[in-house]
């Protein structure tokens, strides 16, 4: 009798242990690979951007099934070949300004403001001015919206927001970011809440 009470004793405390084990792997935390995975996606596979690092920093549990994570990381943006060229003849015009700002600067100073003067300071105006018309982060926004239709209005704003010159748009630019990102748990695992 003693044995037997001693096995079903044992036998429910092993039942216990099984099931709060199992319990505790239903509750799960988004992962660094998870948080990763929500930000990508908002690059929409677009080959112009790519996370080049990123690091989970930490996270706070809501409820059982909404998390936020901390993070830190750098998007790097690539120009596109229509953005290089565009930027290329936008620092030409820009190198032509201010030739023609310089050549006026030399005549004003010399002849009190002449004819000569006049012309010049007109010729640059009209460069100047079609420049500033055609430098427009937002018409290097639309080329990469062109080529990468489904990337987020986000990931668009914090490169074409008018943070960067015009004229850095040639080259790789990197921002880094540090984010809380809401995560929710649905049955294909933890993605960003929407």
């Amino acid at each position: 009798m003693k044995i037997a009470h001693k096995m079903t004793v044992t036998r429910a405390a092993l039942y216990v242990c099984i099931v709060a084990g199992l319990t505790a792997c239903g509750h799960s935390i988004p992962s660094e690979r998870d948080a990763k995975a929500a930000v990508e996606a908002r690059l929409a596979d677009c080959k112009y951007f790519k996370v080049s690092s990123f690091e989970k920093i930490n996270g706070i549990p809501m409820d059982d099934n909404d998390y936020q994570v901390e993070v830190k990381y750098t998007i790097t943006m690539s120009p596109t070949d229509t953005n290089k060229a565009q930027v290329q003849t936008w620092k030409a015009d820009d190198a032509k300004y201010q030739d023609l700002e310089a050549q006026l600067k030399t005549v004003a100073a010399a002849d009190a403001f002449s004819e000569q003067a006049k012309a010049l300071s007109g010729d640059a105006y009209v460069v100047q001015q079609r420049a500033l018309r055609e430098s427009s982060p937002l018409s290097l926004a639309q080329n990469v919206v062109q080529e990468c239709p489904n990337i987020s209005r986000w990931a668009l704003n914090q490169f074409f927001a008018g943070r960067t010159k015009v004229t850095a748009y040639s080259d790789d630019i990197n921002y880094t970011l540090t984010e809380t990102i809401p995560m929710e748990k649905t049955d294909n695992g933890w993605q960003e809440a929407r």
